[in-house]
């Protein structure tokens, strides 16, 4: 999407977010490619963000820093981290949409976004996972889905509490390809 969506959708200016982009690509928080038809950001070591930024000064530093600076840094600090936050959840629900459209395309076309105990699964299976490996099982499992014995999953909720069931099936196919190597 283009900045001023972007911008848009995380609750800031275009220009805004494009200067923070610019901070987070300086950082070597993220990466920007610049193609013909807009710019592909990817976000580098994505593990380091997930954990809870604090802001923590030392007797010295707030000693040296009147409250008015210390106030401001506080109050950056909180704006960048409402930015990364928005960043991250537009990710994670980039992410979880494409869960869902694998699913409506492949085993359930009646899966609804909405549903937040669907939405809250494919998170946490998108967390532990990774994108790629969650799609993979998708396809895995409508290669199955015929199979007298194998687990019936339909929704990534199904998916999240049957995943072990899933895993034996798995293991005991004769020759099975390596689909799924969670």
């Amino acid at each position: 999407m283009g900045r001023e969506e972007f911008g848009k959708s995380i609750g800031i200016s275009g220009s805004t977010a494009w200067y923070w982009l610019g901070v987070f690509e300086a950082d070597s928080m993220i990466d920007i490619k610049k193609t013909s038809k807009g710019s592909i950001v990817t976000v580098l070591k994505w593990s380091e963000y997930q954990e809870d930024l604090t802001v923590e000064l030392t007797t010295d530093e707030q000693q040296k820093n009147s409250r008015k600076t210390h106030k401001k840094k506080v109050k950056k600090d909180k704006k960048v981290k409402k930015i990364r936050n928005n960043i991250a959840a537009n990710f994670v629900a980039a992410d979880t949409q494409k869960v869902f459209e694998k699913f409506q395309m492949t085993i359930n076309p009646n899966i609804q976004y909405g549903n937040k105990t669907q939405r809250g699964a494919a998170e946490r299976l998108l967390q532990k996972f990774g994108l790629e490996k969650v799609l993979s099982t998708v396809d895995y499992l409508v290669t199955i889905q015929a199979d007298r014995f194998a687990p019936v999953i339909t929704t990534p909720y199904q998916l999240e509490q049957k995943f072990a069931q899933l895993l034996a099936y798995h293991k005991k196919q004769p020759q099975s390809p390596n689909l799924v190597s969670i």
